[in-house]
């Protein structure tokens, strides 16, 4: 079972041969799950910009584990918390001639095997 915690409809799709099809269409969801984050500047600069590292806060909105249920989440959930196996974020994004973003290539986790 796959449940969608972001504000946004998802459509993933499947590559036949080279072509990427339509797979499946995940509703956008009434439950969204959210982590904070502060940027902390670090002693390095690139070009004369400065540079930060992310420092993951709280997630919120996200329920407990729960045995073959995959939540769907942003990328930056499922990165705050590498040690959940059932967290799911988009895959690569696929885009469409005006660089829109229309769905992505499958799921991508924090999985073992």
């Amino acid at each position: 079972m796959l449940k969608n915690l972001t504000p946004h409809e998802v459509c993933i799709y499947k590559l036949n041969g080279t072509v990427p099809d339509l797979d499946v269409v995940i509703e956008a969801s009434e439950i969204i799950a959210r982590v904070s984050c502060e940027y902390i500047k670090v002693d390095k600069e690139v070009d004369g910009i400065d540079l930060y590292r992310p420092v993951f806060g709280e997630v919120n909105g996200l329920p407990d584990y729960e045995e073959g249920v995959y939540l769907l989440v942003s990328t930056m959930v499922r990165e705050a918390l590498p040690l959940r196996s059932d967290l799911v974020s988009p895959g690569q994004l696929l885009r469409d001639d005006d660089g829109n973003v229309i769905g992505c290539l499958g799921l991508v986790g924090n999985f073992n095997n």
